[in-house]
């Protein structure tokens, strides 16, 4: 799924919430996925933008742990923690 987004100053919009019991948990902004190495692909001049990585969702890593997963185009995953919504770091 490819898409564009017409924004201004993409560094700072926030593109991945989570929640856990209606509450807000933690948040993410474009630059934020990009230190994770999730980018972003500019297309210049205009103010257009296209995800350089696909939303795997929930995935099943343990007998009953789930992590959110983003895949880039590298083939990189960048997880996180579904109840607390923290990046879980690669081991």
């Amino acid at each position: 799924m490819n898409y564009n987004v017409d924004i201004q100053n993409v560094e700072n919009k926030t593109v991945l919430r989570f929640f856990g019991g209606g509450k807000p948990l933690s948040a993410y902004r474009v630059e934020d996925l990009e230190q994770f190495g999730a980018k972003v692909k500019r297309l210049a001049p205009e103010q257009f933008y296209i995800p350089d990585y696909v939303v795997e969702g929930c995935l099943k890593v343990g007998e009953s742990e789930y992590v959110f997963t983003l895949q880039t185009n590298a083939n990189k995953r960048i997880q996180f923690d579904i109840l607390t919504g923290r990046r879980i770091q690669a081991q």
